[in-house]
């Protein structure tokens, strides 16, 4: 299945996960798409991804561990100003001992119907406490709560249903002739190896400034 083009029928809207530690912060994102129909979906889209998703997001956490806010963009058409929700929740249940260093985190490899590294997308989760570390392996809370969160995203936001938001890549980079603001490939499944990665990308960007 080729890429879709971004297009005056959809919206594109972008969640954006932003927490802090006690020696660190960080930042998670997620693109969706939805029908132009249904309007201004941001808030829409915010509260599903804070229903089904979140929950697992803050679980197995430090106890030092505290998501900040929950972000929705609204990256296409571009017309509306980012919706904040200072949510401030720490982790449900916290973990035990110390946490882990801001750039270890739990990898989820996104995958659409599409070979190619432009159509995969990756969510780094962050740190988890050390009782989900063994070694190189995500064991525990943390783990328990990787697999969680990939489960409720291709239970929740992998169906094409009018006003629904379906979980994306987007891909605005080397956009083609026929589709200028770029294109979206949806994700149909995903891959999680249960093993520490590590993100220093996102480190070096300091959003509370």
């Amino acid at each position: 299945m080729p890429n879709i083009a971004i297009d005056d029928d959809i919206n594109v809207t972008q969640i954006r996960a932003q927490w802090t530690m006690r020696y660190g912060i960080g930042e998670s994102s997620w693109s969706f798409i939805t029908l132009r129909a249904a309007g201004d979906v941001r808030a829409d889209v915010r509260d599903a991804w804070e229903a089904w998703l979140m929950p697992h997001f803050i679980a197995g956490r430090h106890d030092a561990w505290l998501l900040e806010r929950v972000i929705a963009e609204d990256r296409w058409p571009a017309v509306y100003p980012a919706l904040v929700d200072l949510v401030n929740l720490g982790p449900d249940p916290p973990g035990v001992g110390n946490g882990m260093p801001p750039q270890c985190t739990s990898v989820i490899s996104w995958r659409s119907g599409d070979t190619g590294r432009a159509n995969r997308g990756r969510t780094y989760m962050g740190p988890y406490a050390v009782d989900s570390c063994d070694s190189s392996d995500v064991i525990g809370p943390g783990d328990a709560a990787t697999s969680a969160f990939a489960e409720a995203m291709m239970l929740h936001f992998t169906d094409v249903l009018p006003g629904s938001p379906l979980f994306a890549i987007v891909s605005r980079i080397s956009s083609p002739p026929l589709a200028p603001h770029g294109t979206y490939d949806p994700v149909t499944t995903y891959y999680y190896p249960g093993r520490w990665g590590v993100q220093r990308r996102r480190l070096d960007w300091d959003w509370r400034t």
